[in-house]
C-alpha cells in the first residue's frame, strides 16, 4: 500500500554546481528527469515523521562527485539514476540526526547523492545511450568536481508499506511499463 508519511524527508538544495548537471537533464530522453529547481541531496529519509523540534541548518554543505550509478530503491522497486558524493559534512549531519533525535533511517546505509532520474529503466533501448553517457561522464571527467548545497527542507513523501491485504507491500510484481521509461504501479 502506498502511504504518505508526513515530515519524513530532510534534504538540502543544490546551489552550486548545477551547471555540471544541467546539460544531462536537458538532454534526457525520458519525460521525467528531476527539475533543475528540485535538485537536492537527501540527508535523512525516515519511515516515520521527523521530530517537530529538529532544527534546520542554514549552513552550506559541500560534496565531491565520486561517480554516477543506477541505484535500486527498495521501497518503489525501481531504479534511480544518482550522482554519488563524498561529503563528510552531509554524513555528519545525517549521523547527528540519527543519533541525537533517535530517528530511524528508511535506508540500511547512507550514501550522499543527487538524484537525476527516478524510475529509470536501465535496459530500455531508447534510453540506454543516455544512461551510459551520464554514468561515464560522472565517473570520469566530472569525478572530483564540487557540488554545494544550502537550505534544508523537510517534506512529506510516499512509501510502500506492507499492510494486511498485501504480501509484500510493494509494487514490484504489479508494475507496468507505460512505454515512456516509467514503471507505473497498478493501484
Amino acid at each position: 500500500m502506498l502511504k504518505v508519511i508526513p515530515r519524513n524527508h530532510l534534504s538540502v538544495k543544490l546551489v552550486g554546481g548545477v551547471e555540471l548537471i544541467s546539460p544531462y537533464l536537458s538532454s534526457c530522453p525520458c519525460n521525467h528527469p528531476v527539475r533543475f529547481e528540485s535538485l537536492h541531496a537527501d540527508i535523512v529519509f525516515s519511515s516515520s515523521p521527523l521530530p517537530d523540534d529538529l532544527p534546520l541548518n542554514e549552513g552550506k554543505y559541500e560534496g565531491q562527485i565520486t561517480g554516477a550509478k543506477l541505484w535500486f530503491d527498495d521501497y518503489s522497486h525501481t531504479n534511480t539514476l544518482i550522482v554519488t558524493l563524498d561529503s563528510p559534512s552531509l554524513v555528519d549531519r545525517h549521523n547527528s540526526i540519527i543519533d541525537n533525535y533517535h530517528v530511524e533511517s528508511a535506508n540500511a546505509s547512507y550514501t550522499p547523492h543527487v538524484a537525476l532520474l527516478y524510475r529509470a529503466i536501465p535496459n530500455h533501448q531508447s534510453f540506454r545511450w543516455w544512461y551510459n553517457e551520464v554514468i561515464e561522464t560522472f565517473n570520469g571527467r566530472l569525478k572530483g568536481k564540487t557540488l554545494t548545497f544550502q537550505g534544508e527542507v523537510i517534506t512529506s513523501s510516499s512509501m510502500w508499506i506492507k499492510d494486511s491485504t498485501s504480501d509484500t507491500g510493494t509494487p514490484n510484481s504489479e508494475a507496468t511499463n507505460s512505454g515512456d521509461g516509467v514503471n507505473t504501479p497498478m493501484l
